[in-house]
């Protein structure tokens, strides 16, 4: 339970610097599909449009588990610019390389790491 914690306050330490993004509530959730995931939420707006970012732990961020981790949570092919109904897909880790942010990036998902690394587009 440790890593829930310190992601929210990360989670809402980043939010809340970017100018265009309004943090709403953060909550840890119960997973809702047989993957495990989202295992927290977070209620944005953004520009006023309402996003909720649905957030899976990753233990590690090397590339080979993130891909494993991508996988499992069996998403669309939507791109980061193109948010599905409001939901943008989200994966945390202590830390991710460049290149596992490269791995999220190529596959619509954002990302944001403990060191305070983040990717995150909402279409603009």
């Amino acid at each position: 339970m440790e890593w829930k914690s310190q992601a929210l306050e990360v989670l809402t330490k980043t939010l809340q610097e970017i100018p265009v993004l309004e943090l709403v509530s953060t909550e840890c959730a119960t997973p809702a599909r047989p993957q495990g995931w989202p295992q927290l939420l977070a209620k944005i707006t953004c520009k006023d449009q309402p996003v909720l970012l649905a957030i899976r732990w990753c233990h590690t961020g090397e590339p080979r588990y993130v891909r494993q981790a991508l996988a499992e949570m069996n998403l669309p092919g939507a791109q980061l610019s193109q948010l599905v109904g409001g939901l943008l897909p989200v994966l945390m880790a202590p830390y991710f390389t460049p290149r596992t942010r490269a791995v999220c990036a190529e596959a619509g998902v954002g990302c944001l790491d403990l060191q305070g690394n983040v990717l995150l587009s909402f279409g603009t």
